[in-house]
């Protein structure tokens, strides 16, 4: 079905003859090959960090307080791919056509109003059910985790604007802005998580992704607002970053 679907959808681009031609065309291997080289080393950043917290956490605070802080991160990775699937399916490949134009950042604009919205929504239902939800999914003994839930998705909203900004660069073509938003962000995070947990504990690590989070949220917005300000049709970016 999938593959029928593919065909489908492919011939309305293509002639059938032309998607089965073998080829090679070195540019265009190049090009993938960035975009191969700059989501892999992304993806790298990601997991090593959280590699590196989560061995933090366990030998400063014990495996229970790991256990704690999966609740909310669970809670987390349960709602947010309803939200970054339709970034992969909308607004990546209008900004594959139009790249850094006007009509890809008013593409942008009307996303990260989408994304505000529903991330808003999200948060706002599972915070008024929170406890019923650990109840339900887990049991009463991670109750404690329900505290770390404010903060956690205060970075959750942080962290999907500044993922919104993170495809359009990356649909952009603009790799070395993409690598080194990442790069700095999970070194923040990081960073953070290891200052904080003297003084923090367990919270450290709310704290950490909700600051990280803002920055390079904040970071992204201005050089939106930068970029549309110099552009002669500006209007929707920054009625939105309003």
């Amino acid at each position: 079905f999938l593959f029928a679907a593919f065909l489908y959808f492919a011939t309305r681009l293509r002639p059938v003859r032309e998607l089965f031609r073998l080829d090679f065309d070195w540019r265009e291997f190049r090009e993938l090959l960035g975009y191969c080289i700059a989501i892999s080393i992304a993806s790298a950043l990601c997991y090593g960090s959280l590699l590196v917290i989560r061995r933090h956490v366990i030998l400063s605070l014990g495996t229970a307080a790991n256990g704690l802080l999966q609740v909310p991160l669970a809670l987390t990775a349960y709602y947010t791919p309803f939200l970054t699937n339709g970034l992969w399916a909308r607004l990546h490949p209008q900004v594959s056509v139009y790249g850094d134009t006007h009509p890809a950042r008013h593409e942008l604009a009307h996303t990260l109003q989408m994304i505000a919205l529903l991330s808003g929504g999200f948060i706002v239902v599972l915070l008024l059910f929170s406890r019923f939800l650990v109840k339900a999914l887990y049991s009463p003994v991670f109750l404690e985790s329900t505290k770390l839930m404010p903060v956690q998705f205060f970075g959750d909203f942080c962290y999907l604007i500044a993922f919104t900004t993170s495809v359009y660069f990356l649909a952009a073509a603009k790799l070395r802005i993409y690598l080194a938003s990442w790069t700095v962000y999970y070194g923040l995070l990081t960073t953070l998580v290891y200052a904080l947990t003297p003084t923090l504990g367990l919270h450290a690590f709310p704290y950490a992704y909700a600051i990280s989070g803002a920055a390079l949220c904040a970071a992204a917005l201005a050089w939106f607002a930068w970029a549309e300000f110099r552009s002669p049709r500006h209007g929707d970016m920054l009625s939105t970053l309003a």
